[in-house]
């Protein structure tokens, strides 16, 4: 984390690396809400951003853009009472979530994903983890 705005609202700033050696910088703004309008969900987005702590390290790294991108993380549908209210825990009897991702990315970043992403997949779900995990520290 680069710079904390708030309670639900942070800068970040990601490298990412391919077996082939190319890499790819980000600079994002990354909030979070839990949205309680319909079935309780946390919803988390990001897009990329300026920030003067985040120089561009071009030629060493490819500074990649997303547009916009997103986590829905929601109680699976048979536990939808388990996903716990804005500052509560979650039980550790809950069977699970469904999680939805939408991302919508610039030239640069796209061409590195669609090289990596079945090489990839279980290092998303491992930085997933880890989000959460920061996610929670702020509860």
């Amino acid at each position: 984390m680069v710079e904390k705005i708030d309670d639900a609202n942070d800068i970040v700033h990601h490298v990412f690396r391919s077996e082939k050696g190319d890499a790819i910088d980000f600079s994002l703004l990354r909030s979070w809400r839990l949205w309680t309008d319909t079935d309780p969900q946390y919803v988390v987005s990001s897009c990329s951003v300026t920030h003067n702590k985040i120089p561009d390290m071009s030629p060493k790294y490819g500074r990649g853009e997303i547009l916009s991108s997103g986590f829905i993380i929601r109680a699976h549908p048979a536990t939808t009472a388990a996903i716990p209210s804005e500052g509560g825990a979650a039980s550790p009897h809950d069977p699970g979530c469904c999680v939805t991702y939408v991302l919508q990315l610039g030239s640069k970043a796209l061409k590195l994903v669609v090289e990596e992403v079945a090489g990839q997949s279980k290092h998303a779900f491992q930085s997933l983890r880890k989000f959460v995990e920061v996610l929670e520290g702020y509860h």
